[in-house]
């Protein structure tokens, strides 16, 4: 069977490194990677989620994090050959209660520059990590530009998939 991982706000599926090591050998593991566009929100990456789903096979898309709503919005509509959702650390709404959705438009790409970037990165994406993984989050998030982050923590700010 096929396991479709769709990665959180960095968009690289590198994160994923540590777990496919651990899958079973009978698990065909597909890593998504997103681009680095920031005009790209939930609705666009659903699009361009679905056209690269297996044909003719079946497969469980597992939503990381960010991914998890645009998991929630792909087995919505019941593509052929899904079979299985899987959730992790993830949320239906944004998961920042504190923060009104319609001051998402204050999330700048300035938030994720230097000397910010590290610090607010790790509070928003690798916060409760543990402590071995954090170097590989770091060098991660280093590869993605600080306009799509950006984007991307907007479009959590807004989400609700309920």
């Amino acid at each position: 069977m096929k396991l479709l991982l769709m990665p959180g706000m960095d968009g690289t599926g590198e994160l994923f490194t540590p777990l496919l090591s651990h899958l079973h050998s009978d698990i065909e593991a597909v890593v998504f990677r997103y681009p680095f566009d920031p005009r790209m929100g939930y609705p666009e990456l659903l699009t361009f989620v679905k056209q690269q789903l297996p044909e003719d096979e079946t497969y469980v898309i597992l939503g990381e994090s960010f991914s998890g709503p645009l998991a929630i919005q792909l087995a919505a509509t019941s593509p052929p050959g899904l079979c299985g959702v899987i959730l992790c650390a993830s949320f239906v709404t944004s998961p920042v209660r504190w923060v009104p959705r319609w001051a998402a438009w204050m999330v700048s790409s300035w938030w994720f520059s230097h000397p910010f970037r590290t610090p607010l990165a790790m509070i928003f994406l690798a916060k409760g990590a543990q402590a071995g993984l954090q170097p590989l989050i770091r060098t991660v998030l280093d590869q993605v530009p600080a306009n799509i982050l950006a984007a991307r923590l907007r479009a959590v700010l807004r989400v609700d998939v309920q």
